[in-house]
């Protein structure tokens, strides 16, 4: 189970462990089913080659592969991060009561053993956050903005609150270009700045500019 507020199932998938089972095509039987707060997960490593097809390791081996997205409303506004437990319960993925009830057992041999349920923690680092062109961070993308940065970069106005927001062609550098675009783009319609924009969000590009913390709501 996983904290809905914070993280939604996309997908579970096979680890390389049970990848390489059966010649490598993997488990007999991979049976997955997503629900909101977590999945279930039932695996048969061979019907036809019980005793043979098993996992081995003096090391952990990689299972499953669970991928994640975070729910942004949950995390939206918190400027310090925080951490969040993958736990591991015995019942049913939803609360119909047809559901059968999934217990965490290993079985082999007609031999069934209680699993280890080790927890897993998940880290939240906030990132930079801004929206490009924003660039006197007033929450409003107009004439101003391409004023403040001229005023930055000819009169020593600023200090500029974030580079990024005023890399407004994204090219990774702070000039006489990214007024222009802004003004471009307002005035004559020229192309719209690159992401994030118009919603606020994480620089997609690589350079060396960047905020002193996320400007998100």
């Amino acid at each position: 189970m996983h904290d809905p507020t914070l993280l939604s199932a996309l997908a579970v998938t096979e680890g390389p462990g049970l990848g390489a089972l059966n010649g490598g095509t993997g488990a007999e039987l991979f049976l997955p089913e997503s629900c909101a707060a977590g999945f279930t997960l039932g695996v048969v490593f061979s019907t036809t080659d019980p005793l043979g097809q098993v996992l081995t390791a003096s090391a952990a081996v990689e299972f499953a592969v669970v991928s994640y997205s975070t729910v942004r409303s949950g995390l939206q506004g918190d400027p310090d991060g925080s951490t969040t437990q993958i736990i591991f319960l015995d019942g049913s993925c939803t609360s119909s009561p047809i559901d059968p009830i999934v217990t965490n057992v290993v079985s082999v041999g007609g031999q069934t053993a209680a699993a280890s349920k080790v927890f897993g923690v998940i880290t939240f680092v906030p990132l930079p956050g801004f929206v490009r062109a924003e660039c006197n961070l007033d929450g409003l993308y107009d004439i101003s903005d391409g004023v403040f940065l001229l005023i930055y970069l000819f009169l020593m106005g600023g200090p500029l609150g974030c580079d990024d927001a005023c890399d407004g062609n994204d090219d990774g550098l702070l000039d006489i270009a990214d007024p222009l675009f802004i003004f471009t783009n307002l005035f004559v319609s020229g192309p719209n700045p690159a992401a994030p924009f118009p919603a606020c969000g994480t620089d997609p590009t690589a350079d060396a500019l960047d905020c002193d913390g996320s400007l998100c709501p």
